[in-house]
């Protein structure tokens, strides 16, 4: 399921947001946490949550291995796709963390 989060606030006006607050480098820096749900599938968007981002590396938390498989597999898209949405070249690896709760907003 992908939430639409559009009308709650553009992306011009959050990045003033982060601006004013003097965050907007680590708001860049994390911006393909919150593409995750539209570069994957429902499938694994359901199976699957970004983390964070550190020195280049996406961090995802997945439910199963088969979860963890598929995006291996399919790495080098996601980053292509996550590095197209954020408007620059910041991932180079997903380090995936297999196990846990996947916080979903309700």
């Amino acid at each position: 399921m992908h939430y639409d989060y559009n009308w709650l606030m553009d992306k011009k006006e959050i990045e003033e947001v982060f601006r004013q607050l003097n965050l907007l480098s680590d708001f860049k820096e994390q911006a393909p946490v919150l593409f995750w749900e539209e570069v994957v599938d429902d499938r694994l968007a359901s199976s699957s949550e970004a983390l964070y981002v550190r020195d280049g590396t996406l961090h995802v938390r997945v439910v199963s291995s088969s979860a963890a498989a598929e995006i291996r597999l399919k790495s080098e898209g996601l980053i292509k796709r996550l590095n197209g949405l954020s408007g620059r070249r910041q991932i180079r690896r997903i380090k995936i963390e297999v196990g846990g709760e996947i916080d979903r907003p309700d």
